[in-house]
């Protein structure tokens, strides 16, 4: 019948998935013990300037996703929120851009994971649905209040779309509940690397160049993740 058809797909995927999992635990072993001199993905600016390593990073959020995520679903999801928080904070950080096509990304995966649930089947995925969607509404809905009001306060723009966007999609993954976390720890953080910079240059901190904060956002949410308070 079609339902044990279905049934028996449903089997094997959730086999796959497991695979995948510990292929993930795997990988990071090897990238402990093994240099990867000649495997190490990483990323440059666009006159091939300084590059900087991806592997131990991508392996490390996978690794952290097959430990603590519930269900093998849950846990490839989690790996590619993650992987994807990653991409967005390295955008940031080289190009102080927040590409749309990993913000759409991040907010569809964000809804896959508040679905996929703690495997307990509880809440019911209708009550997760409407989670993924308030956090996505309360995490971009609070980010333009203050990116329009900080226009109609200064005159000009503090804080781009971008980050908006970005926001809706942590809010999809993580929930209302997890924002003002994410959003206090991604604060402190760039307030204190914009400090260091200015001691370091010499001068103020009103002079001390742009902040990425999209990329302190994306960092935080995947230490909020990782780390649930819990």
């Amino acid at each position: 019948s079609v339902s044990s058809l279905l049934k028996i797909a449903l089997d094997v995927a959730y086999v796959l998935l497991g695979i995948i999992t510990g292929g993930l635990i795997l990988m990071l072993i090897a990238a402990v013990f093994i240099p990867f001199a000649n495997l190490n993905l990483t990323v440059s600016d666009d006159s091939g300037g300084l590059q900087q390593p991806l592997t131990r990073p991508l392996l490390l959020f996978g690794l952290g996703a097959a430990i603590l995520a519930p269900t093998p679903v849950a846990a490839l999801l989690a790996a590619l929120f993650l992987w994807c928080l990653l991409a967005l904070a390295l955008a940031d950080l080289r190009f102080f851009r927040l590409p749309d096509p990993l913000t759409m990304a991040l907010a569809v995966l964000g809804l896959g994971l508040m679905l996929a649930g703690d495997g307990t089947g509880w809440p019911a995925w209708p009550d997760r649905l409407v989670a993924s969607a308030l956090g996505a509404l309360a995490g971009g809905g609070s980010f333009l209040a203050l990116r329009l009001g900080y226009r109609l306060i200064t005159g000009r723009e503090g804080m781009g779309l971008g980050d908006v966007k970005l926001m809706a999609g942590i809010g999809a993954g993580l929930g209302v509940a997890a924002l003002p976390v994410v959003t206090l720890l991604a604060g402190v953080s760039a307030l204190v690397v914009a400090g260091l910079r200015a001691c370091r240059r010499g001068r103020g901190l009103r002079r001390a160049g742009r902040v990425p904060f999209g990329a302190f956002l994306a960092l935080a949410a995947a230490v909020v993740w990782l780390l649930p308070l819990d």
